[in-house]
């Protein structure tokens, strides 16, 4: 019995051993400040390159950590941040983004610097993960790393930060859109007035599944109506405040009027040069039928979503230029 208490014991004492603590984005620094002193002091110190989710969170970490070692110790030479700043454009890099660890010692080299001190912050469940790390310039090896838990609700900062750009983050985003099509040269397909709502699926920051009612008018000939279902697969960049987004996929469109022949309506009264349009000219441009269509979308965010216009191609009617608004719903993050 005292075996098994004491085997029970032994493994509940492992798990609070492992178990990493949470705390706010200011105990953090004060702890890798702590953890971090022994290899800096003496050392000019590059504080670079903390990849997070905001530029402005990134930011407000490198001053941070800037203050931390330079206020709280004489035995740490750092590196000014306006001297990081003017190197941007020398070594085409962004102290926020994403860099390999050879630039960041290329960059220490350039710098004069003996150490770099370097990061990310990712999503951790409802926290993040804050990976600090110290590469010796001349060796590029980690000599220090520290890998503390952030409670985004502990830390208003960071929690204004966090929601920026929550927007980019979502896992459904749901949408409205009209605009004007032609179609191809066809006067039958030619002045169509098209809306729709588009309706996507984000599964990562950059690769979805959309789905699409459009609605479309063709006002030139027949004066009616047609409906397409579209699904898509989409490809997303969010660079800032800009939402890029490229889709192609199939669709079916149903003609309510439902003309079967476009060619017997239209031979008597469609002409190029006072010529009948042949037959051939009207082969598969029924309004209706099953087809493939893709686009581009370009878009800003506007809060607390984002206005776009897209320009879109179908093998049916044409092509679409339109202008909407979406929003996101559900956080992915």
């Amino acid at each position: 019995m005292r075996a098994k208490f004491f085997l029970a014991w032994l493994l509940l004492a492992g798990t609070m051993a492992n178990a990493q603590t949470v705390v706010s984005l200011d105990a953090a620094i004060d702890n890798i400040y702590k953890e971090f002193y022994g290899v800096l002091s003496g050392k000019r110190v590059a504080v670079t390159n903390i990849e997070s989710p905001t530029k402005r969170l990134s930011d407000d970490v490198i001053n941070k950590l800037n203050m931390a070692f330079t206020n709280r110790s004489t035995n740490i030479d750092v590196v000014e941040r306006r001297k990081l700043e003017a190197i941007e454009q020398e070594f085409k890099f962004q102290m926020t983004g994403m860099v390999s660890d050879d630039t960041l010692v290329s960059i220490g080299h350039f710098l004069g610097a003996q150490v770099i001190v370097t990061g990310e912050i990712k999503p951790l469940g409802s926290n993040y993960q804050f990976t600090a790390k110290v590469l010796d310039v001349e060796t590029a090896r980690i000599l220090k790393m520290l890998m503390p838990v952030v409670n985004m609700t502990q830390n208003r900062l960071l929690s204004d930060f966090i929601a920026e750009d929550e927007w980019k983050y979502k896992w459904l985003y749901l949408g409205v859109f009209a605009g004007y099509g032609s179609g191809f040269g066809n006067p039958t397909f030619d002045d169509q007035i098209h809306y729709g709502i588009p309706v996507s699926l984000q599964f990562s920051d950059m690769f979805g599944i959309r789905a699409e009612l459009q609605g479309t008018y063709f006002s030139s000939i027949f004066q009616e109506n047609n409906f397409s279902f579209k699904a898509a697969g989409q490809f997303t960049l969010r660079p800032g405040d800009y939402d890029i987004a490229i889709f192609i996929g199939p669709f079916y469109a149903l003609d309510l009027a439902d003309s079967p022949s476009m060619y017997e309506l239209n031979k008597d009264v469609l002409s190029v040069n006072s010529r009948p349009l042949p037959e051939w000219w009207f082969y598969g441009r029924k309004a209706s039928g099953i087809g493939f269509y893709g686009g581009v979308e370009f878009g800003k965010h506007v809060k607390p979503g984002t206005f776009f216009v897209r320009a879109d191609i179908e093998s049916i009617s044409g092509f679409g230029i339109s202008a909407g608004y979406k929003n996101g719903f559900i956080n992915r993050r």
